[in-house]
Formats: C-alpha cells, sequence, structure tokens
C-alpha cells in the first residue's frame, strides 16, 4: 500500500481503516520529510557531512551548496527543482537574511503547503533532526530543530558555576 517514497497509494483504503480521522492527518502520517541545507560557501556539506558521519549515510538529508563564482540563477534553480520534487520539505538556513534565505523565501512562496524555512542550523539541530525526521510530520520536525537549536547553545562556564 506504500510505495517506495512512503507516500499513500490507496489514499481510499487508508481512508476507510481510519475513517474517524481526518484525511489531510492520513496523508501527512505517510508523507516522507526531506531535509535540505543551505549555507554560504561549503558549510552546508560539511555540517551534512558530520551529521552522517555520526549516523550513517541519510537518503532524506541533502544539500546544496553556494556554487562558486556564484550564480545566484543555477543556486534557486537547484533549490527550486529540489522543492518541486519532495512533498515534505525542512530547509535549515546558516543566516537569516542571507543569499540561501532570501532565494529559498523566493521559492517557499510558490510551495507554502509543502516546505517549512528555518534559520540558524547548528549541529544539535541538525542531528536531532536527522534522528526524528522519518518519525514526526512536517510541522512537528519544524518544532524539534528549533527547540533543539536553541538548546544547544550553552555557556559552559555558566553550566559550571551552577554545579
Amino acid at each position: 500500500m506504500l510505495n517506495k517514497r512512503n507516500t499513500l497509494c490507496k489514499k481510499e483504503f487508508f481512508h476507510t481503516v481510519f475513517d474517524r480521522v481526518e484525511k489531510r492527518k492520513i496523508e501527512w502520517a505517510y508523507m516522507k520529510n526531506k531535509v535540505l541545507v543551505l549555507s554560504h560557501d561549503k558549510l552546508a556539506g560539511a555540517l551534512v557531512r558530520t551529521t552522517e558521519f555520526i549516523y550513517g549515510e541519510l537518503e532524506d538529508l541533502c544539500f546544496i551548496d553556494m556554487p562558486d563564482p556564484f550564480d545566484i540563477e543555477a543556486y534557486e534553480k537547484s533549490i527550486r527543482l529540489f522543492i518541486e520534487e519532495n512533498e515534505s520539505v525542512l530547509v535549515l538556513c546558516d543566516l537569516n537574511g542571507g543569499s540561501p534565505f532570501l532565494t529559498c523565501m523566493k521559492i517557499m512562496r510558490d510551495h507554502w503547503e509543502n516546505c517549512e524555512v528555518l534559520s540558524g542550523v547548528n549541529m544539535p539541530m541538525l542531528l536531532e533532526v536527522a534522528g526524528n525526521m522519518d518519525s514526526l510530520d512536517l510541522k512537528e520536525l519544524k518544532a524539534l530543530a528549533v527547540e533543539a537549536g536553541k538548546e544547544g547553545i550553552v555557556d559552559i562556564k555558566e553550566r559550571m558555576a551552577r554545579q
């Protein structure tokens, strides 16, 4: 009943089996999340490679490095293609207001329902997202990313002083 992308093949079957659940919730429950990391220079690739060093290869964790020399049209086309080819995308950008973020925001206007964008990506955020991207829907994954990103910032001297 599920194809290899974990999307619904026979929505009517699931709707009949889970007739008390709204059809929209059923569709989201079987959607496979993709995570796209965007950054200046080669940071996105480094973050993803480091995450895969810890977890092993992750098919649904992707990145698009900023091309050198920078070609905004090619960069935007790559991001647009990725978002259009996937049903549920969480985009993690390095800086709010940076070129990767602004490029993604232009694209997101056309994909409001299937795309969420966060800025301020860090390793704690990415590790938490990578470990949960198959078990949560897109909105839950976004909330988890925000929480993990904040909790990952620790003032060591302050923590040691409290102990």
